[in-house]
């Protein structure tokens, strides 16, 4: 009688379980490579047919744990549930967050669990005992290696946190320092421009002075030249001056001998003309005494004469020639 009592109320408090199918959520996220799933919100005393029980209200699954995976409402719940489903990629140094989801699960798909899943049948034995308590140290176990799985994940991601606050820091102090040397480096470039603006300043009174010098100097050169010039140029007329004065004196002096030389032709004319009279006289008086004789003297003495007035002229005519020449 009592056996049969215990049989039904253990029958009446077998509790129901609701399908739970991950495996659409995670089909979009498989390029992320190797992926397990933390179930978070569990209600109290709610738990899932497979994974490891953290012991904060959530659950960590393995890709194999998701085949047939059922889950346990709290005994005497009626309500449907909205469980957070984390998506984590393992790959890489540090487990990092792919996608958050949440799932609905509804007492309506419950179904009876399974005779692994359920409590043991009323008259267990102390090897049933045994078994139930080595299965709650292995979920104990999982449950703290699944607390250790979530607390490492949180430390890396503090790390993370960590890590992309200081890279923040110091990106900050980079750029703040970029900045500070970007003001600096203007400074510094105004300076040297200013100092290169001097200095060519500098150079450029400089070069105008040395072009001024040179200016100078070839202006002086110039000058000099000119004078030089100006002294061959004056030179050249004195000589040329000198020259012509002496063709002068030497025109005059040949003008003179060609008076000499008129003069001495105009006296050999008239000394001519004195020979002729003389020569008329002659042949007059000798006419007188020798006809014949004189007229034959006459003739001798006319070619002579022409003779002589023919050389003689011919000898003027070379000295008034020379004469004209010179």
């Amino acid at each position: 009688m009592d056996d049969g009592r215990r049989l039904t109320t253990v029958a009446a408090a077998v509790p129901k379980s609701i399908p739970l199918d991950l495996a659409p959520l995670l089909a979009r996220h498989r390029r992320h490579g190797r992926l397990a799933v933390r179930i978070e919100r569990l209600p109290h005393q709610a738990r899932l047919s497979r994974g490891n029980n953290n012991g904060d209200r959530t659950w960590s699954l393995t890709l194999d744990d998701l085949q047939d995976l059922a889950y346990l409402p709290p005994d005497g719940s009626d309500e449907p549930q909205t469980l957070t489903v984390r998506i984590v990629s393992l790959d890489g140094d540090y487990a990092a967050t792919v996608a958050v989801k949440d799932v609905t699960v509804s007492p309506a798909d419950a179904r009876p669990v399974d005779d692994a899943v359920a409590a043991p049948a009323a008259g267990g034995d102390t090897q049933g005992d045994a078994g139930s308590r080595l299965r709650e140290e292995l979920a104990a176990a999982r449950a703290a290696l699944a607390r250790r799985e979530a607390e490492l994940a949180d430390a890396r991601q503090e790390l993370e946190k960590a890590r992309a606050l200081a890279r923040e820091t110091v990106e900050a102090e980079l750029s703040a320092a970029r900045r500070g040397f970007e003001t600096e480096l203007g400074v510094r470039l105004a300076a040297a421009a200013a100092e290169a603006e001097t200095r060519l300043e500098r150079s450029r009174a400089q070069w105008q002075a040395e072009q001024a010098d040179r200016l100078a100097a070839s202006e002086a050169r110039r000058s000099g030249e000119s004078a030089r010039a100006t002294a061959e140029s004056n030179a050249r007329r004195e000589r040329a001056e000198a020259a012509l004065a002496a063709a002068q004196r030497q025109a005059k002096e040949d003008g003179a001998e060609l008076s000499r030389l008129r003069e001495a032709l105009a006296e050999a004319r008239a000394s001519l003309a004195s020979s002729e009279a003389a020569l008329a006289a002659a042949g007059a008086a000798a006419e007188a005494e020798i006809g014949e004789r004189l007229a034959q003297a006459a003739a001798e003495a006319s070619a002579a004469i022409e003779t002589s007035r023919a050389a003689w002229q011919a000898e003027q005519e070379q000295r008034l020639a020379a004469a004209e020449a010179r």
